[in-house]
């Protein structure tokens, strides 16, 4: 009897990103991420804003989504994190901001169903761009999910209400999977299979956005599959990127003055954060030949005091530090938090593994290196991790 092939499609639903990736079982080895996304122009990004704005100026569904409203003002951001009251920055302003902005009749869950409608119909959609409809007619999909390692039973059944709404399966053949493990198997599968072995430990620092998982798995098995096990409880932290990008934003607002700062055009400020986001907080390593990094804020008057000349803001390596440190401090204190639980259990860490979106940080990498430095512990960035 013939073998039935099928799609596998990986949705990873983010606090401030999300993306999508998926294979077709014949060609398991050839994974491919969705990297067009609607109203991103030209650009190739494997991730699209976790952002909905709903007006009822929009034609239906009533509201848009992702690169839509990437500078538009009064939208819904952190959605996720609203189906998990027991996260420690429910009370946050961002996260307050939101509820403020949620429509009378949507409750958290029917926000991100509809996110998460909007994600589907474009993966689908991108699909039957490579494939064909009558491909996709016959072909089945099956869809796996990823939820935070720290995410509560409420929110991981919020989370498969929501996704069985969209149509991504049922509560009985939907797969969700913790964000670290799916990070963790991919990881290393990239490192050469000669430097595996089973019972060696790793622990995984998943830094996103909003949050920063730990979690530590032990090799079971190589072959016929590579398989891993949590061997110590996991861990996490409100401490993603986003928290250094709201320090940028508050420095800011400090250098150049409130009244300077609040008088800033929408989209102006959108433009000098999205230049921070992408740019600055990618490349500062701490580095002797970093010594000023300058950042577009158009609309704002020369201020030769505040570092303000022909519409660009002088910040110095010092000021970066400044902007990072507090929430570098913190995912270091998770990632030696997770190791000394590891060795409590008298396992060695045969490395740390820095994955997800701030991972990309240069300075996180080599504060982290300088900690694993200091135990003997390797730290490995894996591509595309």
């Amino acid at each position: 009897m013939a073998k039935v092939h099928s799609l596998k499609v990986g949705i990873d639903f983010g606090t401030t990103y999300s993306g999508v990736a998926w294979a077709h079982t014949s060609t398991p080895d050839e994974v491919n991420v969705i990297q067009k996304w609607p109203s991103g122009g030209n650009k190739t990004t494997d991730k699209v804003p976790t952002e909905l704005k709903y007006s009822s100026e929009y034609s239906a569904p009533g509201y848009k989504w992702g690169f839509e409203v990437e500078n538009e003002t009064d939208k819904l951001i952190w959605i996720k994190l609203l189906l998990d009251p027991s996260q420690d920055s429910f009370s946050d302003d961002l996260l307050a901001t939101t509820r403020a902005l949620l429509p009378k009749d949507k409750k958290p869950v029917d926000v991100v169903t509809d996110y998460l409608t909007a994600l589907k119909k474009h993966t689908v959609e991108v699909l039957e761009g490579h494939f064909g409809k009558v491909f996709m007619g016959i072909t089945p999909v099956e869809y796996f999910l990823t939820v935070p390692a720290v995410w509560s039973d409420a929110a991981k059944a919020l989370t498969l209400q929501a996704a069985e709404a969209v149509g991504l399966g049922t509560r009985d053949t939907l797969r969700l999977i913790s964000e670290p493990e799916a990070a963790a198997v991919y990881s290393l599968k990239t490192i050469q299979p000669n430097k595996l072995k089973i019972k060696d430990t790793f622990v995984v620092a998943d830094c996103g956005g909003g949050t920063v998982d730990l979690i530590s798995y032990e090799i079971t098995a190589l072959d016929p599959k590579l398989e891993v096990r949590e061997c110590v409880m996991g861990t996490g932290g409100m401490c993603g990127s986003t928290y250094v990008n709201r320090r940028f934003e508050a420095w800011v607002r400090t250098r150049i003055g409130a009244r300077q700062f609040d008088r800033q055009r929408p989209r102006s400020k959108a433009h000098m954060k999205r230049h921070f986001e992408e740019y600055l907080k990618r490349v500062f390593a701490d580095d002797e030949s970093q010594d000023i990094f300058h950042c577009p804020v158009p609309g704002i008057i020369d201020d030769p005091k505040a570092g303000v000349e022909d519409g660009f803001l002088a910040i110095s390596r010092t000021d970066m530090k400044f902007i990072f440190d507090p929430v570098i401090v913190d995912v270091v204190k998770l990632v030696h938090e997770q190791v000394q639980k590891v060795e409590a259990i008298g396992q060695k860490v045969s490395a740390v593994l820095l994955v997800g979106g701030f991972g990309a940080s240069e300075y996180l990498r080599k504060c982290l290196k300088a900690v694993c430095d200091l135990k003997g512990i390797p730290l490995m960035n894996p591509v595309n991790a």
